[in-house]
């Protein structure tokens, strides 16, 4: 699985209306997600569009986010004369093709500038080349998690569907080192208008930047294996992980995705400590899964995680 999935950051200098990013003769792969650092434009919005390089030749320019001062959505875009297609989350190629280079086009519309915008993350993976690898020794962590917060327990008629708004203001309150974020507050700043959903990984991201006023970089990726998550608890940054499947004594089966922490790993009893939203109370939320059936249902999504480092 070596090199299954590689992330790529640039930083964006340009303070005028546009940049474009591009990167190319890179391993092929048939996937890829954008992240983006930016404090939200205090007016207008910022639009971001990607193209892929198969053959030799680039698509057309793919419609992926607007992210404005109020207001966020993703895209669903295709054309007719390439394989790419972007939808939500991420840009895909369909029928085993595979990709070699990409550009990513921000623009700042509407009487707005680049000023705020601070950095672009790029996760390129050939998804075809996944699999799931054995841990090695690592050694025992447990981040001191004292914020805690279960989605069933938010007053909001869509509760069940925050797992990433809950997930992800735990992180956020670890970092700062205090209660902050209200989860309600930031599901509404996450809400995808163009799919109607509170999960998008990539509006999470980008609203953890801004809480976090700069002090953070946070991005989406496909971790290789456990030890690159365990590398980052051993620096104290807690990880927010997606899964999918059946976990021993969780609430429900997670048969369409879930959004969890991990704070920590016992190797004593091979165990993942996992603060899990899904939960019926805050106090509930601290748990910990055994490390195969974690590791079965995070390669379900193919080992999708929100990362956080310092600037």
């Amino acid at each position: 699985m070596e090199g299954f999935s590689h992330t790529y950051v640039h930083p964006v200098t340009e303070t005028g209306v546009q940049a474009i990013w591009e990167k190319t003769n890179c391993p092929l792969f048939n996937e890829l997600i954008v992240s983006w650092n930016a404090l939200r434009p205090k007016r207008g919005f910022y639009r971001l569009s990607a193209s892929l390089r198969t053959g030799n030749a680039w698509s057309p320019w793919l419609r992926y986010a607007e992210w404005s001062a109020d207001g966020q959505k993703t895209f669903a875009s295709k054309s007719a004369r390439s394989p790419a297609a972007s939808h939500q989350d991420i840009i895909a190629l369909a029928d085993g093709h595979m990709a070699d280079g990409f550009r990513i086009k921000v623009e700042a519309l509407s009487q707005t500038t680049l000023e705020r915008f601070d950095t672009l993350y790029a996760c390129a993976s050939n998804l075809q080349k996944f699999d799931i690898r054995p841990i090695p020794l690592l050694d025992p962590v447990r981040l001191p998690l004292e914020s805690l917060h279960s989605q069933m327990a938010l007053k909001h008629p869509r509760h069940k569907d925050l797992c990433s708004p809950a997930s992800t203001c735990m992180a956020i309150d670890f970092l700062l080192k205090k209660r902050t974020d209200d989860p309600l507050d930031f599901a509404a700043k996450v809400h995808d208008s163009g799919f109607d959903i509170y999960g998008n990984w990539i509006l999470n991201v980008a609203e953890s930047y801004h809480r976090l006023s700069g002090r953070y970089h946070c991005r989406v990726a496909r971790l290789p294996h456990f030890a690159e998550l365990h590398r980052h608890l051993k620096k104290n940054l807690p990880v927010v992980v997606s899964v999918r499947g059946p976990l021993p004594n969780a609430p429900f089966p997670f048969t369409q995705g879930h959004l969890l922490l991990v704070f920590g790993w016992d190797p004593a009893g091979q165990r993942v400590f996992c603060a899990d939203p899904a939960h019926a109370s805050d106090s509930d939320t601290p748990t910990a899964y055994p490390i195969r059936d974690f590791l079965a249902a995070w390669g379900r999504r193919k080992n999708l995680s929100y990362l956080f480092s310092p600037k």
